[in-house]
């Protein structure tokens, strides 16, 4: 019995994917695996990503908008994963 003919490479650990056995569920180009490896990580990232951004904006207050153009970098690449985060949970719920 066939379990499936190969579908591409995993884009994480380029493992082959082969359908109806470790194809993701979300089509990003990674098997199964990494795939749930990910989405179990994002609540911890998300986590993190807060914490950061809260860590970073208590020090830009007193610098009264001194700060370097890496941290202003930094700022906006945190908030902008964030509210794509939030996005998405919004359309999953």
């Amino acid at each position: 019995m066939s379990k499936g003919k190969p579908v591409g490479t995993c884009s994480t650990c380029r493992s082959e994917i082969v359908e109806l056995l470790n194809e993701g569920h979300f089509g990003d180009g990674e098997c199964d695996r990494c795939e749930q490896i990910r989405y179990k990580s994002q609540p911890s990232l998300l986590h993190a990503a807060y914490l950061a951004l809260e860590e970073i904006e208590q020090w830009i207050e007193p610098m009264n908008g001194a700060e370097g153009p890496e941290t202003k970098e930094a700022v906006e690449a945190l908030k902008e994963a964030l509210d794509e985060a939030e996005e998405a949970y919004r359309k999953k719920s």
